[in-house]
């Protein structure tokens, strides 16, 4: 049986090559696309699936509200406490890092941007391999240090690294403990080194429990009940925090399966320790795919059902010598999976050329392994799903068939109906209109994020490190850099613009106290931040020299005014719970240095008396003219030579590091827009070939139309008028939907565009004009073919 089934499915393959190759070919692109989409969707959610302990370990963040405003951020006494306070947490772990640091070793120096602060419990809790190394003593000094692999070889070659003293920041020495096997790709903890937790005191993150500095991690017991180790974590912070109750902070506790795709918790200064994907987006493509798997099996479904006529024959003879309909219905069902099976190999073709070009715009390194027990099932999965759903419709109407009404010629008429056929171009365009939707606002949305006005001014400022020298020669650094004329400005800030810096809750200024859920940025800056990045003043002045007092005033953002309730705030005194107090000098307007996915926040400017207060992650910001950029790069590394002979020079855009905040919205945007363009033209294969075969069917009538005078216009608008009926019924099933699932994209961005009717219209008018096109270059070259070949054998 089966070897007949591929005998009639070949030579129905051959008999018309044209429809085959394009039901095929539609088929296996829309199924290339479903095996991408799917390992790009499997390799997000295999994140972090590789620790044995992982359905035991929780992260512990902290929230304000109905989880609003989570942050990760928790005091260094937590964890400890946490172990001896609740039977059923096992074990913990403190983690932190800092933004990039140079290390070096006799004469290889260089800078890392994955170093962090962890105890030895890292180890124990989460399974990254030790090559070298015991978690029970090797972080139990300050000065310990366990670093990959990749960064031994980088600095000790084939040499044995333990116990080794590599320098950091040119000032601290820490000796190698350990070597542990690259972090795999699929892990939510990203780190290339790790220096014992105890260095923290070292290094002024405070260790007290009103100090939160630091990310923890905590193993359960087997059967450990989570909320009720929630409402123990909150009573121990109750006990040891209980101001924090009253501010209305509450923890919890978020297993770590969830937090690679979790993106509303806030990380501060964490984002480059964290790999961060979105949920809302595994979702969308999820559906993406399905949707595309659709498209193309709609294609099939409609032609496999449209060349219906030409086996009216062989249907009728098999029921008239004895076959049942389950027979005929088993035929096609078969002949249905055969089709898909070679359009499968052909889709892994496609796929696996795709795939380097694939990794490239998702940064990612995926491969299929076709010897995973997984992507084995995926692709059978994908056949039977695809045979299932392309054959089914087709075997049952084929099927049901009966001799006497093919005979009579009713079953044509049934046939001729193809009101189904013609739902299923609506439902495709459908789906290619909303994508098209879809695409133009994701593309408007980005575009409005890139022009919009920021508050400041971030091009042509380039950014230096406070490494080494730097802190201690600013003033000479400053003065040589201004003497140029491609530098019209220069400042020192304690970090990057865009990351965040201390969190704040404790101040009052003229009576007002904010709000106990609201946390206000504190950030130290030298003269001239406000000039170089052209943020303007709303009332009073940025620190001027003119006025020694200025030392111990405060600027204040418009956000900070306006939670503070302040009316005139220039010249009030500010006071922190701390026991700092001073004037307020100035009101700058609000700014967005962080993702436009939040509004500006409260922020108060201090000014930096020590430059060593930069030390750690601070950056001097050079504004420049924007011309003979080399040139003025090189001068900026001659002067920092000059400072830093040890310290290897570094140097990054301001600009670039604001568009960097939205780097995975940027490859989500490039992925969503090609798999779009495929299911369009996936839907257009299948419009063409099913008015390729509409046309050749009525090629008779059309020349007997023709013979009585009608004119090509008149012929060309009998063809193509049923189509465009219905992509304009499918342009009304799709906009509502895709109206719904924009809206709902764009409530994660504080500042978005307006949704207006012109994309969807655009959408629309762009369906309508590819369908016609696609229909029309059919229709017109029948309606302009010679009559007299179509009648000749009539």
């Amino acid at each position: 049986m089966i070897k007949n089934f591929f005998k009639i499915a070949l030579r129905n393959l051959s008999g018309n090559k044209t429809i085959s190759l394009i039901n095929i070919g539609g088929l296996a692109i829309g199924m290339a696309c479903v095996i991408l989409i799917t390992q790009w969707v499997i390799d997000e959610l295999g994140y972090d699936t590789f620790h044995k302990n992982r359905e035991n370990i929780y992260r512990i963040y902290n929230y304000t509200g109905n989880y609003e405003n989570k942050d990760i951020e928790t005091p260094a006494p937590l964890g400890p406490a946490l172990c001896l306070e609740i039977p059923e947490v096992t074990n913990y772990v403190r983690y932190t890092g800092v933004s990039r640091v140079y290390l070096q070793y006799d004469e290889q120096v260089h800078y890392e941007n994955k170093v962090v602060f962890a105890d030895a419990s890292l180890f124990e809790i989460f399974s990254f391999p030790l090559l070298v190394g015991d978690p029970k003593t090797m972080l139990e000094e300050p000065s310990d240090i366990v670093i990959s692999e990749s960064i031994a070889k980088k600095y000790f070659g084939d040499d044995d690294p333990i116990n080794k003293t590599v320098l950091i920041e040119g000032q601290y020495p820490v000796t190698v403990k350990g070597v542990f096997n690259d972090v795999p790709k699929n892990s939510s903890l990203d780190f290339n080194a790790v220096i014992s937790f105890k260095m923290t005191e070292y290094v002024g993150m405070g260790q007290n429990w009103g100090d939160f500095n630091f990310a923890t991690y905590i193993q359960l017991a087997d059967n450990a009940n989570v909320t009720d180790v929630i409402a123990k974590v909150n009573q121990s912070v109750t006990d040891h925090l209980p101001y924090m109750v009253d501010r209305g902070v509450k923890f919890h506790l978020q297993n770590l399966s969830e937090i690679h795709l979790d993106a509303s918790v806030d990380y501060e200064d964490e984002e480059d320790l964290i790999v961060l994907g979105n949920k809302t987006y595994v979702y969308i493509f999820s559906i993406v795919a399905i949707l595309i798997l659709i498209i193309a099996c709609a294609n099939f479904i409609n032609l496999t059902t449209a060349q219906a006529a030409t086996r009216y024959k062989e249907i009728g003879i098999k029921k008239a010598i004895g076959a049942a309909r389950k027979q005929i219905f088993v035929q096609f069902i078969g002949e249905s999976v055969i089709f898909t099976f070679v359009a499968l190999v052909i889709a892994v073709v496609l796929a696996e050329i795709s795939l380097p070009f694939f990794n490239e715009i998702t940064l990612k390194n995926i491969s299929i392994d076709y010897t995973n027990y997984k992507v084995i099932l995926s692709l059978i999965t994908i056949l039977i799903v695809s045979g299932l759903l392309a054959g089914f419709y087709p075997a049952f109407v084929l099927s049901s068939y009966k001799p006497a009404h093919i005979i009579s010629g009713k079953g044509k008429s049934k046939s001729a109906k193809g009101n189904l056929r013609k739902i299923f171009i609506a439902f495709q365009f459908a789906v290619s209109i909303a994508l098209i939707s879809c695409f133009l606002i994701f593309n408007s949305q980005f575009s409005f994020i890139q022009n919009k006005n920021l508050g400041f001014d971030k091009d042509n400022i380039i950014y230096l490190p406070v490494k080494g020298k730097i802190a201690e020669k600013y003033d000479l650094l400053k003065t040589k850099l201004l003497q140029e004329p491609d530098v019209s400005s220069v400042t020192i800030k304690n970090s990057l613009p865009v990351r965040s810096n201390n969190n704040i809750n404790g101040l009052e200024c003229d009576g007002n106290r904010p709000p106990e859920n609201v946390y206000f940025e504190t950030t130290s800056v030298g003269y001239d931040y406000f000039k170089t990045l052209n943020l303007s003043f709303k009332s009073g002045r940025a620190f001027s020299q003119e006025f020694p007092t200025d030392r111990s005033g405060y600027i204040l953002n418009d956000e900070a005014v306006r939670l503070l309730n302040l009316e005139n705030p220039v010249g009030k005194l500010l006071k922190f719970f701390s026991g700092n107090a001073g004037p307020i000098i100035g009101v700058v307007n609000n700014a967005n240095f962080r993702s436009l996915h939040q509004l500006p926040r409260p922020r108060v400017y201090y000014f930096m008396e020590d430059y060593e207060e930069a030390d750690i992650d601070g950056v001097v910001l050079i504004k420049t003219t924007g011309t003979n950029v080399s040139q003025t790069i090189a001068t900026i590394e001659t002067f920092w030579k000059a400072i830093n002979d040890s310290v290897p020079f570094e140097y990054g855009f301001l600009d670039a590091a604001i568009e960097n905040q939205y780097q995975f919205e940027k490859r989500v945007k490039i992925i969503f827009n090609y798999f779009t363009f495929f299911a369009l033209f996936v839907s257009i294969l299948g419009l063409f070939g099913r008015a390729l075969f509409s046309t050749e069917r009525r090629i008779k009538e059309i020349g007997i139309r023709k013979v009585l005078g009608a004119s090509v216009l008149r012929v060309v608008f009998m063809l193509t008028k049923d189509f465009t009926r219905w992509v304009i019924i499918a342009n009304l099933i799709a906009w509502p939907i895709a109206w719904y699932a924009m809206h709902k994209w764009l409530e994660n961005f504080a500042y978005r565009i307006d949704l207006t009717i012109w994309p969807f219209l655009l959408s629309g008018l762009l369906a309508l004009i590819i369908a016609l096109l696609t229909v029309s270059w059919q229709a017109i070259r029948a309606a302009t073919a010679n009559p007299v070949e179509a009648l000749k054998y009539e």
